[in-house]
């Protein structure tokens, strides 16, 4: 016996324990040697490691748990330009009382956005019963492209399978690619069980809803201010220089914003209701146009990044 296979006809390849002894596969035209099994069950290769659609990838801990570095099945692959639904995952174990977490990371053309979902939470009982509990969803995304930033996570049951929704059923997504990695279970988890036999689509119908989470966590954003620095750590930041001066707290600075970004746009903190936030209803374009007036001959080389 030894993991999956207990049958009376398996095949034995017998070696002493020798330090270094092994089976060495030779390349038969160059007589270069290309693999190998030592005694002690270590493997190298020097080509590739292919699998099939269905084929994980994935390491035994103990008997209640385990890591799947690539599930089997768990990947969505598309050429067609529009897909409407919401993205479901289908999980290959049903009611057993794991423990799990895993990543999602979602491709969408259009913007050229990458979304990764942290997703996590116990499976418990059949359909229509506690069928997950403390779940759990963190988004990462870029929040200047709002095509895939930080869709609700549903968490659920169909057709006897455990399942995970992302999106709307009537969500649009533009050559969508989607992958699921590095998961990881415990408590009963039979870590066998969950290296294959998963399964990815889009539907525009939801099964039986337990929990839905919207999505939060950390996310990246993108903001830049000409002749402002600092550090950030997580929401705290520090070392906060403009124009390569220290912040004086007892001191008034302007700065501009674009109005979508100062109403609340991409996530941003709304800033119209603050004290001294002024509208000045100009375009960027027109803005420009003023700048350009009034500080011509405008040098490129003065505003090149330092």
């Amino acid at each position: 016996t030894h993991g999956s296979v207990t049958g009376d006809w398996a095949t034995y390849f017998t070696m002493n324990n020798s330090s270094g002894r092994g089976w060495i596969f030779k390349e038969q035209n160059t007589s270069t040697n290309v693999a190998s099994i030592s005694n002690t069950g270590d493997a190298t290769f020097d080509g590739n490691i292919k699998g099939t659609t269905n084929s994980g990838i994935y390491t035994y801990h103990n008997s209640i748990g385990g890591f799947v570095l690539k599930p089997g099945g768990a990947q969505y692959t598309t050429n067609t330009s529009t897909v409407t639904g919401a993205i479901k995952i289908q999980l290959p174990v049903y009611a057993s009382n794991d423990m799990i977490s895993f990543w999602v990371d979602i491709y969408d053309y259009r913007g050229g956005t990458t979304t990764s979902y942290f997703i996590g939470g116990y499976i418990y009982q059949s359909e229509g019963n506690n069928e997950w509990v403390n779940e759990s969803a963190i988004c990462i995304a870029e929040e200047s492209n709002t095509t895939t930033a930080c869709k609700q996570v549903r968490f659920g049951v169909e057709s006897n399978k455990h399942c995970i929704w992302i999106g709307e059923t009537n969500t649009t997504w533009s050559y969508p690619q989607v992958v699921v990695r590095d998961f990881q279970g415990g408590y009963a988890t039979n870590i066998d069980e969950w290296a294959d036999d998963w399964s990815i689509t889009t539907v525009t119908a939801f099964g039986t809803l337990d929990h839905t989470r919207a999505t939060s966590g950390p996310r990246i954003g993108s903001l830049q201010y000409y002749k402002l620095s600092f550090k950030r750590d997580n929401d705290t930041l520090s070392d906060v220089k403009i124009a390569g001066k220290p912040l004086d707290m007892a001191k008034t600075y302007r700065m501009s914003i674009n109005s979508y970004n100062a109403s609340g746009g991409d996530g941003y903190p709304t800033l119209t209701s603050k004290k001294g936030f002024v509208s000045t209803d100009d375009t960027d374009a027109q803005a420009l146009k003023r700048f350009f007036e009034q500080n011509s001959p405008v040098k490129a080389a003065d505003y090149a990044p330092k």
